[in-house]
């Protein structure tokens, strides 16, 4: 056999050995043709459809219409849009997620890297969304999902029966028309106070809005420097005015439950900032107000299989324990970790003692 023969045959074989290696890893890597989104590089968007309770696996409804698994027990990182890292437990239901480099598959389950999901939506009786202020901060929501459905977007709610009647949050206040003209009220929904407006041309209701100028006033701060909450109720058809009160009152009943995200029923956290870092060594300052049944309110850190970091006890001042007062902690110094962990500030209950008005926020050691 010539040489010029051998090395033709040689070439062949090469190639053909290329090609099987080829064909073999593009099957791997497409998980055998099953699973299109299964090691691809891409990002998976879409929302979270189910929690599974077989394990930390969530199904997700992809923005392609499509529905996957998504494993979060091996993803490297849970965040949120802002970069907090975040336990397992804040995944929920309704969720606009994210899946980032997506590496593999066991089990038909897709492992990333990392996992991201954003604070801000609307699904099944909660809104959550954002409000332009001095820091980045999130309030939310209930609503009734027999009365509303979400809207043309997720800060939008559509009454189902009292058609022209619709709610937006976070919205900014109306500039009105000329024709307009303008009936301003103060008013007290849950505890909160806001600068209720209301517009008519030629007699006829075309829109109101609602501005809470201090979250921390049912709290008890004369002053605070959360920002402006505006909302606004649009009236797209006539509506009789048994309906307009219906509509008013429905409205009414969604701005009773506002929470700010640092907030729960009986406790504000006033400081620190969000989101929260803090630097290696250092530590961290805690202030707000609190109305509590045993005139103290206890401050945890703790990493996603709870274990506590750190324990305090801060003492409300106050002569009155149905006012609310001022408390302060702070947090010792606590190591680096590459864990998530969070800082919870919370109340016992006095009929069984469990923990009660929880805060519960991402908390970054640097």
């Amino acid at each position: 056999m010539s040489g010029r023969r051998l090395s033709v045959i040689l070439g062949l074989i090469a190639l053909f050995m290329v090609g099987v290696f080829l064909v073999n890893k593009t099957l791997l890597h497409n998980g055998a043709g099953n699973t299109p989104d299964a090691g691809d590089p891409s990002t998976i968007r879409g929302v979270v459809a189910t929690l599974l309770p077989s394990g930390k696996v969530i199904a997700v409804k992809t923005d392609q219409g499509s529905d996957v698994l998504v494993s979060l027990t091996d993803a490297s990182l849970i965040t949120d849009e802002l970069g907090e890292p975040l336990f397992y437990s804040a995944v929920q239901v309704g969720m606009p997620i994210s899946a980032a480099g997506i590496h593999g598959q066991q089990n038909n389950v897709l492992i990333p890297s990392l996992v991201t999901v954003q604070l801000a939506r609307t699904f099944g009786g909660l809104m959550i969304t954002s409000a332009p202020s001095l820091r980045y901060e999130y309030f939310s929501l209930r609503y009734s999902p027999k009365l509303w459905e979400v809207g043309a977007n997720s800060k939008e709610l559509a009454h189902r029966t009292l058609e022209g009647c619709r709610f937006t949050a976070g919205a900014g206040p109306t500039t009105p028309a000329s024709a307009w003209k303008e009936a301003k009220i103060e008013r007290q929904i849950g505890g909160n106070i806001f600068q209720d407006s209301s517009f008519t041309d030629n007699g006829k209701p075309v829109r109101r809005t609602l501005v809470l100028a201090n979250a921390g006033y049912k709290y008890g701060l004369a002053e605070s420097n959360f920002g402006e909450y505006a909302f606004q109720v649009s009236y797209d058809g006539a509506l009789s005015a048994p309906e307009l009160i219906s509509c008013v009152r429905a409205v009414d009943d969604i701005l009773e439950t506002f929470r700010l995200r640092n907030s729960s029923a009986h406790i504000l956290l006033v400081e620190p900032d969000i989101p929260i870092h803090v630097a290696r060594g250092s530590t961290l300052a805690i202030e707000g107000m609190a109305q509590t049944f045993g005139n103290s309110v206890q401050g945890v850190v703790v990493d996603e299989n709870q274990r506590v970091l750190w324990r305090g006890t801060a003492f409300v001042n106050t002569k009155d324990l149905r006012a609310f007062g001022k408390f302060s902690l702070e947090v010792r110094p606590l190591d680096p970790t590459v864990r998530a962990v969070e800082l919870r500030v919370f109340q016992y209950s006095p009929s069984d003692g469990t923990p009660t008005d929880v805060i519960a926020l991402p908390l970054t050691i640097e």
